[in-house]
């Protein structure tokens, strides 16, 4: 009858319980999927989102995202001008292209500009969720509907472009009004 050595059992446990952990901490961060998320309701024609990888482990270093260069970088701009990018923001309204509402899960960028591509539909309530945001820039594109009320929300708003569109309406900012 073979003995089993209970000293060297620990040994597979330990080496089983570091591959568990190495396999949960490795991958994409958050922000990285929150974008990869927007990048699938998106149409790229000219794969200008091509090196947005999903076995990176953050979304920094990818085209258009810029991140904070601190120990644990996050996003603080996206900038996705002139791609000619257009998407979805359900996959259930088909080919319409609109803004997706995954943006607001950025909760430190600073910047984002969509500028000079066919974006099409209403800004989404959520982009009010983004309280770090200082520059929107959304000029050029098809965006329809009224501004949401929420944008009042970004008080740290200093550049708001989104002329050449379709918005209706007007909107207050704190003393100003559009």
């Amino acid at each position: 009858m073979a003995r089993i050595s209970y000293r060297l059992l620990p040994l597979p446990i330990f080496v089983l319980v570091v591959s568990l952990l190495f396999y949960q901490s490795a991958g994409l961060n958050s922000e990285g999927q929150y974008l990869l998320d927007i990048k699938s309701r998106i149409g790229d024609t000219y794969n200008h989102l091509s090196n947005w990888n999903p076995n990176d482990s953050t979304p920094c270093g990818w085209k258009g995202v810029d991140c904070t260069s601190d120990y644990n970088p996050v996003v603080w701009c996206l900038d996705l001008s002139s791609m000619n990018l257009s998407g979805s923001l359900s996959p259930s309204l088909g080919g319409l292209a609109k803004l997706p509402v995954e943006l607001a899960r950025l909760s430190c960028l600073t910047a984002l500009n969509i500028a000079n591509n066919r974006i099409s539909g209403p800004f989404p309530d959520q982009i009010g969720n983004l309280s770090s945001l200082s520059l929107l820039i959304a000029y050029s594109n098809n965006i329809t509907g009224p501004l949401p009320a929420t944008l009042g929300n970004l008080k740290r708003l200093r550049t708001f472009r989104a002329g050449q569109n379709l918005i209706s309406g007007s909107f207050t900012f704190g003393d100003w009004w559009m």
